[in-house]
C-alpha cells in the first residue's frame, strides 16, 4: 500500500462544472421550446449539485490537511497519511507502533457528533450536532478500512468544540477534539509505552 494524495472531489468538480455548462447551454438553444428548457434547466441543477458536493468533500481534505499538519508523535510511533486501501479510496491516518498496536483513523470535518444508543442499548449511532444522520455512516466506513489493514478502528473530530473521547460497543473509537486529544486516546504519551 502507498501514501498517495487522493482527491475523490476532483472528477464531482469537472462532471458539475460540464453539466452545469451543457444544461445552460441547453436551456438557451432550446429557449423556445418548453422540453428543451426543461431538460437544460434540470441538467444544470444536476451539475450544481454535483459542485456542492465536490466543495463539501474539497473542504473536508482542508480540514484534515491541517489536522495532519501538526500531528507529531512520540519515538516508536509510524504515521501514515492517506494510506490507500485495496478495495480503492484512502485511509485518512494510519498510525503503528513499534509493539504492533495499529490505529486506522478517519478524520471526519463535522464540529463533533452526537451518540444515539437505542432502548437498552442495543444499538449505537453517531448523528451530526444537529441530530441528523450523516450521508455516509461513519462507523461502517472505518469500520471497513480497520478491517483491510487488521487495525483499531478510530474517527477524529479534530475541529470538536468539546473535546472527548467515548468507545462505542462495535470497537469504534470516537475522539473529540485537537491532537492532543487523539494522542490521549490512543496512548501515545511516552510514560504509557515502557519497553
Amino acid at each position: 500500500m502507498s501514501t498517495v494524495r487522493f482527491y475523490p472531489w476532483k472528477w464531482q468538480l469537472a462532471s458539475g462544472l460540464g453539466l452545469l455548462a451543457a444544461g445552460v447551454a441547453i436551456a438557451v438553444i432550446g429557449s423556445g421550446h418548453l422540453l428543451a428548457m426543461l431538460a437544460g434547466i434540470s441538467t444544470a441543477l444536476i451539475g450544481a449539485r454535483l459542485v456542492s458536493k465536490a466543495e463539501v468533500r474539497q473542504h473536508g481534505q482542508g480540514i484534515e490537511r491541517i489536522a495532519l499538519s501538526g500531528l507529531t508523535l512520540p519515538a516508536g510511533w509510524t504515521v501514515e497519511p492517506n494510506y490507500r486501501l485495496k478495495t480503492g479510496g484512502d485511509l485518512d491516518l494510519l498510525l503503528s507502533h513499534l509493539n504492533g498496536t495499529r490505529f486506522a483513523v478517519e478524520i471526519k470535518s463535522q464540529e463533533g457528533a452526537l451518540l444515539k444508543r437505542s432502548s437498552f442499548g442495543k444499538s449505537e449511532e453517531l448523528l451530526r450536532l444537529n441530530g441528523k444522520r450523516f450521508e455516509k455512516d461513519p462507523i461502517e466506513q472505518v469500520l471497513n478500512a480497520a478491517s483491510q489493514v487488521n487495525a483499531i478502528p478510530v474517527i477524529w473530530f479534530p475541529n470538536a468544540k468539546l473535546a472527548s473521547t467515548f468507545n462505542l460497543k462495535c470497537g469504534v473509537i470516537v475522539v473529540q477534539g485537537d491532537q492532543h486529544q487523539l494522542k490521549h486516546a490512543i496512548g501515545s504519551r511516552r510514560s504509557w509505552f515502557r519497553f
